[in-house]
């Protein structure tokens, strides 16, 4: 489990030390509260607020000389990056069963994913990556269950 957190750790760090480009995406959207959010698109704290409670990490983009969050919800998480001064929405990971994404939960099984996102996917080490517009969809497995569900924006490097 440690390994596995420190992957996904390791890929939320490259993804921010990227460059971003800022636009808003055509890709992965998750929804929550009546509310819904695409990778790259801007997002403010009228927006973040309406989620629910969150903590927050600030910490200094390598990318952009600004500030990257980590926005902390009890289910799930979203990451941002910030560029000339606005915020874009660089991942949200689901951490639990109670969200969702596309009908998919932490726990789902592999057949549902395809049957649900299609077989058009790059397999990866003990999951499946898939892509759409400026986002990709990660899932990883243990066996034939969903252990982990994480949206990310593409940006240009």
């Amino acid at each position: 489990m440690k390994k596995l957190i420190a992957t996904i750790m390791a890929l939320l760090l490259l993804v921010g030390c990227g460059g971003g480009n800022g636009k808003s995406g055509k890709g992965f959207t998750f929804t929550y509260n009546d509310v819904t959010i695409t990778m790259n698109q801007k997002i403010d704290d009228d927006t973040l607020n309406s989620l629910g409670k969150y903590s927050l990490f600030e910490a200094p983009s390598c990318a952009f000389g600004d500030l990257d969050r980590t926005y902390t919800y009890n289910s799930f998480q979203i990451d941002t990056y910030t560029l000339k001064d606005v915020q874009y929405v660089k991942s949200i990971v689901l951490k639990d069963d109670t969200v969702e994404f596309e009908g998919l939960v932490i726990g789902s099984s592999k057949s549902d994913v395809v049957k649900t996102l299609g077989d058009e996917y790059e397999e990866k080490t003990n999951g499946y990556v898939f892509t759409k517009g400026d986002s990709t969809a990660s899932f990883t497995f243990a066996g034939e269950v969903v252990t982990n569900i994480i949206l990310d924006a593409v940006v240009d490097l």
